[in-house]
C-alpha cells in the first residue's frame, strides 16, 4: 500500500495518528509515531511531512537555524556539477545523488548531511536535474517586412526511390524496424537513393517553400540550387527576391567558401546560430514539421515515383498552403499578437508596398558566375585608390578608399564584386588583431577630360589626404620627439637639426660608466708567413742619392761644411731627408740621431 496521501485511506490513517497525538501526553508522542512508522513501512521525514498535510502541528518552536545547512557552497556546487555532467542529450541523469556524494566523499569532501537532505537543498537551490536541462530564458525576435530575413534548414526525409523494373523507380518509406543505427548497412545500402528535403522560410510573412534532392547528404551545390529556386520569379507563386539576412545552422555545406562568396555579392548577411540551439531557428524547424505533417503523409495514399514528380506535387502543395486554398484546413499564419490570422501570400505580397525592398534574383548565368568568384586582392596606390574589372563593366574601374580607416599606401585589401548597385564591390579591410571590417564602394566617376570629379580644383580649397594610419602613428610619434610643438614646428625643428626629446636622452654618455669585465690575456700564436710573403729587406739610401734629395728639400746647392756633415750620416732612408733639411736650415752642423 502507498504510503502517500494520494491514497484515500492513508489520508484517514494520518488524520487519525493526528488525533492521537494531540490527545497524547508528553513523552508518549515518539512511541505513538514509531509505531506507525513501523506498521506502514514509512519514515520519521514522511510521517511529519504528511501529517502538516492534515493540518497537525508539533507545537515545537521553529529551530533558529532552520532554513541553513553546514554543508559549505563550494561543496554543494561541486555535487551540482557532477549531477549536471552526468546528464545525457535526451535528458536522463545517470548518476543519482548517492553516487555523486560518495564519489565526492571518497575525494576527501565533507558531506555530514542525509541524501535527502542534499535533494531538498538542490530543489531549493533549483539545481535538480529536471531544472539544469530546462531551456534556457530567450528573446523573441522580430522582422522588419518581408525578405527581411530568411531561414533555411535541411533536413533527412524518410522517403526514398528505389529502382524497380527497368528505368523505374518505386516510393519507399524508410522502415525504422530495417533502416536504424544498429543497422548501419542497411542504411549504406539506400544512402544514393534518400531524400533530402530543404525548406525555406520566409521569417515575416511565414511563407514554406519546400523542395526536394536525391543525394547521399548535404551538399553546397544542392543549397545553392535550392536558394535560386526559392528566390527566382515563377509563374503562380507571387513569393520571389533575394533576403537581407539568411539564418541557418553552420552545416559545412552552409559555410563554404564557394555558397559564402555567392552570398557576399548578393550582399546577404548570413547568421549561423549557435550549436545545439535550434530554436534560433524555430520556425523553420515548426515549417519542417508542418511539411511532414501536411504533405508528406499524403504521400502514403497517393504515391509519387520519382524526385521530379515529388517536386511537382511539393510545390502544388506549398502554394495552395500559404495561400490558405487546402479543403477545410485553416493554414493561414497565426501569432498571439495579431489581431486576427493571415494569409500567408498575402502578408507576404505586402512588400510591394516598399518596391526597394525587393531585390530580383539575378539571371543564372551570373548566379553561376558569383558563386565561382573568390575574392581577390589589390594593392593600394599613392592616392588610396584600386583598380578592379567588375563582371559588368566592360573595362577596369577605380576605386577609392581615401575615407576608409585603417587603409594606408601599398597595404593589400580584399575585394568582392557585389550585383546589386552600379558596378559596386564589397572591400574587406583587417585590423591588427585580426577583425574584419567590410566597406561598399562604387568606381569613381570622371568628367570628359579624365579628372575625377571628387578630386580637388586648383583655385578653390585644396585639403591634404586625410591621414592613413601609418600617418597618424608617424605624426604621434614626432609628437613625443618634439613636446609641446605643432607639425609646422617639428618640421622646421627636423630641418634646423634641433635635438629631439629636449636633449634629455642620454643616447651614449652612459657608456663611458659602464665596468668592462677584466679578460686574461693570452699571448696569441706568432703566424709564420711562407717566404714569399716575408717583406724584402730595404736598402738606405747611397750618399749621393741623400745629397741630391738633400739639396732638392733646401732648393740650392749644399755648402762643403753641409756635404760633410752629410757624410757623417749612414743607413739613411727617405723619411729622414726631412729631418735633414730642416737641421740644415736651422744651422745645427751636428748630425741628428735617427730613430728607427
Amino acid at each position: 500500500m502507498s504510503a502517500t496521501l494520494d491514497n484515500f485511506n492513508m489520508t484517514d490513517a494520518y488524520r487519525e495518528l493526528a488525533v492521537k497525538l494531540e490527545k497524547a501526553p508528553a513523552g508518549e508522542q515518539g512511541a505513538i509515531r514509531k509505531a506507525f512508522e513501523k506498521l506502514y513501512h514509512v519514515s520519521q521525514h514522511t510521517v511529519y511531512r504528511n501529517l502538516q498535510k492534515v493540518g497537525w502541528k508539533s507545537g515545537r518552536s521553529k529551530r533558529k537555524d532552520a532554513g541553513t545547512t553546514c554543508v559549505d557552497e563550494e561543496t554543494l556546487t561541486e555535487i551540482e556539477a557532477v549531477s549536471r555532467l552526468s546528464v545525457r542529450a535526451n535528458g536522463k541523469s545517470t548518476m543519482p545523488t548517492t553516487v555523486a556524494v560518495s564519489l565526492l566523499a571518497a575525494n576527501g569532501r565533507d558531506i555530514n548531511v542525509s541524501v535527502s537532505r542534499l535533494n531538498q537543498l538542490k530543489r531549493a537551490r533549483k539545481t535538480t536535474t529536471a531544472q539544469l536541462t530546462q531551456l534556457s530564458a530567450h528573446n523573441k525576435i522580430r522582422s522588419l517586412y518581408p525578405n527581411h530575413v530568411h531561414q533555411i534548414d535541411p533536413s533527412y526525409c524518410l522517403l526514398y526511390y528505389a529502382p524497380c523494373g527497368k528505368e523505374q523507380l518505386v516510393q519507399r518509406f524508410v522502415d525504422e524496424s530495417e533502416f536504424y543505427a544498429n543497422k548501419p548497412d542497411n542504411l549504406d545500402k539506400i544512402k544514393h537513393l534518400k531524400c533530402w528535403r530543404y525548406v525555406l522560410t520566409d521569417h515575416f510573412s511565414g511563407t514554406i517553400i519546400v523542395r526536394y534532392f536525391q543525394s547521399a547528404g548535404e551538399t553546397s551545390a544542392n543549397l545553392y540550387e535550392f536558394m535560386l529556386y526559392c528566390w527566382q520569379n515563377l509563374e503562380g507563386r507571387p513569393f520571389r527576391g533575394v533576403p537581407n539576412i539568411m539564418v541557418w545552422d553552420k552545416g559545412s555545406a552552409n559555410t563554404a567558401s564557394a555558397i559564402k562568396n555567392a552570398l557576399r555579392a548578393l550582399q546577404i548577411e548570413d547568421i549561423p546560430h549557435k550549436a545545439k540551439n535550434a530554436r534560433a531557428k524555430g520556425q523553420v524547424e515548426s515549417s519542417n514539421n508542418i511539411v511532414e505533417c501536411h504533405f508528406e503523409s499524403r504521400l502514403r495514399f497517393e504515391p509519387v515515383n520519382s524526385v521530379e514528380e515529388l517536386n511537382q506535387a511539393a510545390e502544388a502543395w506549398y502554394n495552395a498552403w500559404n495561400a490558405n486554398l487546402i479543403h477545410r484546413q485553416d493554414t493561414r499564419l497565426k501569432r498571439r499578437g495579431m489581431a486576427e490570422p493571415k494569409v500567408r501570400y498575402d502578408l507576404w505580397q505586402s512588400i510591394l508596398r516598399i518596391p526597394e525592398k525587393l531585390r530580383e534574383l539575378p539571371p543564372f548565368d551570373v548566379c553561376r558566375y558569383l558563386l565561382r568568384s573568390k575574392p581577390v586582392n589589390r594593392k593600394v596606390d599613392g592616392h588610396l585608390e584600386i583598380s578592379f574589372k567588375h563582371p559588368a563593366a566592360k573595362s577596369s574601374l577605380q576605386y577609392s578608399l581615401r575615407n576608409i580607416a585603417l587603409v594606408s599606401v601599398g597595404d593589400k585589401v580584399t575585394l568582392s564584386p557585389l550585383y546589386y548597385g552600379q558596378c559596386q564591390i564589397m572591400v574587406t579591410v583587417t585590423d591588427y588583431v585580426g577583425e574584419e571590417y567590410h566597406h561598399v564602394l562604387e568606381p569613381q566617376e570622371y568628367d570628359e577630360a579624365g579628372f575625377a570629379l571628387n578630386a580637388p580644383v586648383w583655385g578653390e580649397d585644396i585639403q591634404s589626404m586625410p591621414d592613413t594610419p601609418i600617418d597618424a602613428r608617424q605624426k604621434a610619434a614626432d609628437s613625443i620627439a618634439y613636446p609641446g610643438k605643432t607639425q609646422e614646428e617639428i618640421v622646421k625643428a627636423k630641418a634646423k637639426q634641433v635635438t629631439p626629446f629636449e636633449a634629455k636622452l642620454d643616447a651614449h654618455s652612459h657608456l663611458k660608466d659602464i665596468k668592462q669585465p677584466n679578460f686574461m690575456k693570452r699571448e696569441g700564436r706568432t703566424i709564420d708567413l711562407p717566404g714569399e710573403f716575408q717583406p724584402a729587406p730595404r736598402k738606405p739610401l747611397s750618399r749621393i742619392q741623400v745629397k741630391r734629395l738633400v739639396m732638392d728639400g733646401l732648393g740650392r746647392s749644399l755648402e762643403q761644411h753641409e756635404s760633410e756633415i752629410l757624410n757623417n750620416y749612414e743607413n739613411i732612408f727617405d723619411e729622414d731627408i726631412a729631418g735633414i733639411v730642416e737641421q740644415l736650415l736651422h744651422g745645427d752642423s751636428s748630425p741628428i740621431r735617427l730613430v728607427k
